[in-house]
């Protein structure tokens, strides 16, 4: 049909052309048979076309096919012996082949077994076969690839292969543009050439001139039918068929003209991404070529927003070792202040300011360590419905009056892991946002339920990141404004807000993602315009053994029956570790004022030197756990002998994947995050060295 629409067009035109038909049945007999036509003007006005059959003998060339010779991938025929009756001029470029010469085999360009390279099982039957290799091109350089070979059905012995090779391009072709060819074929070069472009898995268009900003296509294969949704037909102009600004037309121009790629979009549809390249056709006329690399545009995208999310982590951690240090200063020295100027004070106000400026900046580091993954994580045995029945009574005192809140537990919910403050927080998040949704229209409903689910039940995540098995689930849903698609792809990313200037972060659901996925989980969203907003945290399930629930048991008895500490003061020998001077120090008063003997350390080598010249002499070591030289961490696995029974409190405002995990192993570690004040740091120690004495 396109050699045909061709020739018509060619007559309408009053112009002369010639094609070859491929092989094709005619009559009864269902005999093949191929057959060139010509068509040419008459003075008349007329045109004559004359319809020749070709014998089997004849042979059409394709070697100088520009169609063939410069489309994006490689191409090659050969014998069952291996050895090449054509090879095109990109493949020939790869590999360093100047020009094709006799005695080529595919031996000389491949490694491996060339039966296998060419499918010889396929041979007699038909049909594709796929082969990853490595092509030796001629200046020594090893390359993978991919080649499929497809042999015709007949039993003809001189038959030869029809093959594929990509994987490797010099254009920047994304892998994957071919794939296995399986359409039959006659062994003849011109059927060849046309059944490879029926079949290829990337779009081929014939256009009518070499300006491709106004070329029509002539005619256009099935694939770039299906990429194009169908627009790409006979008689329309090719650039239509891409969303063409500026730049684009600009892109267009370039690869027609120079052979380099055009990254361009769909008119019909934005989200499809193609690479198209042109190649010199018969005729004084173009070929394009039309590559679908939606996919790799999906990955470039998830890959730069990883390198996002990782850039802004290792910034965040650097900040937030840094900050913390400078609000855990800040904030204990006014903390001591405030004990000689108590309420009523013209000092206090001032000073409590000065607290509230230290919580909100302390706030703003935990978010952006929370999203990047950096936070540090304790990782603990919950009951999903216990915790958040006990949470439920804080939430509703966080929320508005017109905001009505109700839970729905559901049964036989799984155990998980995960760090309870965590995992509140980032309920908060989902909730704070919720009454924000439906404040303009006068309140609301926030429904938070809980439930099993299993990895078939979680949509919108890649099956690659998905686990199998039992999930635990927590949605939070509301009867806000709700969000269209294209907000509901940005929530997640750090600093987006849809919230008016000076009244968001944007860190907050960002919070919430970084979270979830440091518990190894997954969060959703769905929502619509008008119809609210229902996000799903999915936590994988966790089957404890008999002693974690034994203690988890023992946890929540001794949760109930401890009364508050009503005094702070205490006795016991304390070794304080800490390379911030201000931090040490206001610390070290802190703790000397409540009746501690406190000795101060300002890294992990004075630390260690310490507790050699007085082993066991200590009940408690409180350390900074990133530390110039010896770390935290490193000085308790080297000093537990000299430590002996003491207590060990780490404190920390960023610490690495590797102390959460600590942590979590060590459960006589306590952790103290900065930046805490010093009432804080007095608890924390008299809760584990007990009652003065």
């Amino acid at each position: 049909s396109s050699a045909i629409y061709r020739l018509a067009r060619a007559s309408r035109k009053r112009e002369g052309l010639a094609e070859s038909l491929p092989a094709a049945s005619f009559g009864a007999e269902g005999t093949v048979t191929s057959f060139d036509l010509e068509v040419t003007p008459l003075p008349t006005g007329e045109t004559l076309w004359r319809a020749r059959r070709r014998a089997s003998g004849d042979k059409v060339r394709v070697s100088g096919d520009p169609l063939l010779e410069d489309a994006p991938i490689g191409f090659f025929s050969a014998s069952p012996d291996g050895k090449i009756h054509y090879m095109n001029g990109t493949l020939r470029a790869w590999l360093g082949f100047e020009a094709a010469k006799d005695g080529i085999a595919v031996k000389d360009f491949v490694a491996g077994d060339t039966g296998r390279v060419l499918g010889k099982d396929k041979r007699r039957s038909g049909g594709a076969s796929r082969a990853e290799v490595m092509l030796k091109a001629r200046d020594g350089i090893e390359s993978s690839a991919v080649i499929v070979t497809t042999w015709p059905t007949d039993n003809d012995r001189r038959k030869t292969s029809r093959s594929v090779v990509y994987g490797l391009t010099a254009t920047g072709a994304p892998p994957g543009v071919a794939q296995a060819l399986a359409a039959p074929t006659t062994g003849e070069a011109g059927s060849m050439l046309d059944a490879m472009f029926a079949n290829a898995p990337f779009g081929v268009a014939r256009l009518d001139g070499v300006d491709v900003g106004n070329a029509m296509i002539e005619d256009a294969n099935p694939a770039l039918l299906d990429i194009t949704g169908g627009a790409a037909s006979p008689g329309r102009k090719f650039a239509d068929l891409f969303d063409i600004d500026s730049d684009a037309a600009s892109a267009l121009e370039e690869a027609g003209a120079g052979g380099v790629r055009a990254q361009l979009t769909l008119a019909n549809d934005a989200n499809r991404h193609v690479d198209v390249y042109f190649a010199p056709d018969r005729g004084g006329r173009k070929a394009a070529y039309v590559i679908d690399v939606s996919e790799q545009k999906k990955l470039e995208n998830l890959y730069m927003q990883a390198q996002k999310m990782q850039a802004i982590g290792q910034l965040a951690g650097g900040v937030a070792h840094d900050m913390n240090n400078m609000l855990t200063a800040i904030r204990g020295n006014a903390d001591t202040l405030l004990e000689s100027h108590p309420v009523g004070d013209p000092s206090y106000s001032g000073l409590q300011k000065i607290n509230q400026m230290v919580s909100r900046g302390a706030g703003l580091v935990r978010q952006l360590l929370a999203f990047s993954r950096r936070e540090t994580h304790r990782s603990e045995l919950l009951d999903l419905a216990a915790t958040l029945s006990n949470f439920s009574i804080l939430l509703r005192q966080i929320l508005e009056e017109n905001v009505k809140l109700e839970t729905v537990h559901g049964r036989d919910l799984p155990y998980v892991k995960a760090d309870k403050g965590h995992l509140e927080n980032a309920i908060i998040n989902l909730a704070t946002n919720a009454r924000d949704a439906m404040r303009d229209n006068g309140g609301g409903v926030i429904t938070i339920r809980s439930g099993r689910a299993t990895h078939e039940d979680i949509h919108g995540v890649p099956e690659s990141e998905l686990v199998e098995g039992d999930y635990a689930m927590i949605e939070v849903a509301d009867t806000g404004v709700g969000m269209d698609d294209e907000t509901a792809q940005k929530i997640f990313e750090p600093f987006f807000t849809t919230k008016e200037v000076g009244k968001g972060t944007g860190l907050g659901l960002a919070t919430v993602f970084g979270i979830v996925r440091q518990s190894g989980g997954h969060v959703t969203v769905e929502s619509k315009r008008g119809q609210g907003t229902t996000f799903r945290i999915f936590l994988p399930a966790y089957a404890p053994s008999a002693e974690e629930l034994a203690a988890l048991k023992a946890a929540s008895e001794r949760l109930k029956a401890e009364p508050p500490a009503v005094s702070l003061n205490g006795r016991g020998r304390i070794l304080l570790v800490e390379d911030e001077a201000g931090v040490r120090k206001i610390s070290a008063l802190t703790l000397r004022n409540r009746g501690y003997d406190v000795i101060e350390a300002e890294d992990g080598e004075e630390a260690f030197d310490i507790l050699q010249d007085d082993p066991g002499g200590f009940d408690l070591m409180v350390s900074d756990v990133i530390m110039p030289g010896m770390d935290g961490p490193t000085l308790l696995r080297k000093a537990r002998e000299q430590l002996a029974d003491a207590k060990i409190v780490f404190i920390s405002g960023y610490a690495e994947e590797h102390f959460s995990e600590t942590l979590s192993s060590e459960r006589e570690v306590s952790f103290l995050p900065k930046p805490f004040s010093q009432r804080g740091l007095a608890e924390r120690v008299k809760s584990l060295i007990g009652e003065v004495e």
